[in-house]
């Protein structure tokens, strides 16, 4: 089957859940002081699995199978077009720090 782009659909499918893309802290790593925001990219079913991840950047290799693992159990707003449901080529950006507002946006004033 093809594997679409956001080109395609022009809508991007989110991870379902709250602080879904917070990877939580590996205990090993408590009081290190490591944040990271690890992007990776992947093909999302039509069924919203996480498939084939592939990571983009990561400079602490200490997270890189927490964010597999983290992604893999992850779940995903199907994605469509034109009403029906495809395989989906997206970027997604995963943060994982000891510290709650790592790679949170800052409110709106």
């Amino acid at each position: 089957e093809k594997i679409h782009t956001l080109a395609d659909v022009k809508k991007w499918f989110p991870l379902r859940g709250k602080d879904a893309n917070r990877i939580p802290y590996p205990e090993e790593l408590k009081g290190s002081g490591i944040s990271e925001e690890i992007t990776i990219v992947c093909i999302i079913s039509p069924e919203g699995q996480a498939l084939n991840p592939v990571i983009e950047n990561l400079q602490n290799k200490q997270l890189a199978l927490p964010a597999i693992r983290h992604l893999a159990l992850a779940r995903f707003q199907p994605p469509q077009l034109d009403g029906q449901r495809i395989y989906l080529q997206q970027k997604i950006k995963l943060f994982c720090s000891e510290d709650p507002e790592f790679g949170k946006k800052p409110a709106a004033k």
